[in-house]
Formats: structure tokens, sequence, C-alpha cells
């Protein structure tokens, strides 16, 4: 019985490694089922039926989205590939849904990474980039005119295909 139960103590705490070392960093409630490179049908049937097509064929939404502190998201995820079961996840993005102005997100986010690696603007959009450094997860922030903003997680750099 005590070899029984440290055997399937073992096998689950390696499947637990092994997701940890290939998941992209996210909120619980959002994309936790995900993984890099997984294939829209491993997407798919690893959500438990919260992921449905987008309207763009590269793209799958997550029913419920996500928050990002006090922060509420649609999630959106991106696959590239041919439009089939066989795209591979490729990027996260997170569109701003909730009440108020975007102001207050990259404060957040800069709070929970650090100083941007990267600042940008351009005709009206402010933007700002940040490497996890749990993950190695690129993080974008854009902020267009204040009509709107989001976020996007995309694997770590030279991961891409892996």
């Amino acid at each position: 019985m005590t070899v029984r139960i440290l055997l399937i103590g073992l096998c689950v705490a390696s499947l637990g490694a092994g997701a940890l070392a290939r998941a992209p960093a996210k909120p619980v409630g959002g994309w936790e089922f995900a993984h890099w490179n997984m294939t829209r049908a491993q997407v798919r049937a690893a959500s438990g039926g919260r992921v449905t097509p987008g309207a763009d064929p590269a793209e799958d939404s997550v029913a419920g989205g996500t928050s990002l502190g006090p922060f509420k998201f649609d999630v959106i995820l991106q696959y590239a590939g041919m439009g089939d079961d066989s795209d591979r996840l490729t990027a996260v993005e997170l569109d701003y849904n909730g009440p108020g102005k975007c102001d207050a997100i990259r404060p957040y986010l800069a709070k929970q990474y650090g100083s941007p690696g990267k600042a940008w603007e351009n005709e009206g959009t402010i933007g700002s980039s940040w490497t996890d450094p749990k993950t190695g997860d690129q993080i974008d922030f854009e902020h267009m005119q204040d009509i709107t903003c989001e976020v996007r997680y995309d694997p770590p750099a030279g991961t891409e295909g892996q």
C-alpha cells in the first residue's frame, strides 16, 4: 500500500513539474489548462469546454475571461498554422473589458514584473514590454488612444515551435 501511494505521488509530481516548465505565466481562471505549442485540439480538450472558435480562424475565445488583479479581460488564444486542429498555441491576448480606463494597468504590470525592458509611443498608442523573470514569457501592454488596451503573452524568445 505504501509503495503504491509513493508511486502515485511520484507520478503526480513529475507530471506537475513538466507542466510548470512549459506553462505560460497566467492568472488562475484564465487559460491555466493551456501550454505553449499545444495544438488547438489539445487546448480545446484540456479546457473542459471553455474554449470556443473565435471570429478569426487563427483564434479561439475562452469563456469567462480572466482577471489580472482588479482588471477584467476577455481571453483570446492565438495559433500559428493552417487554420485547423493541428495549429499550435503561440500567443495569449487579454482584451480589457472592465469598467474605467486602462491607465492603471501598466503600473499594475510594472509592480508584477518590474521596470519594462522597452517602452514606446506611436500615433496615440503607448506600449511597454517585459520578460517574466520566472518563465521567460514575453509580456506586452498596449494602450490605444484611451479607447482600449490589451496585454499579450508570448512564449520565451527562441522557444517557438518547441
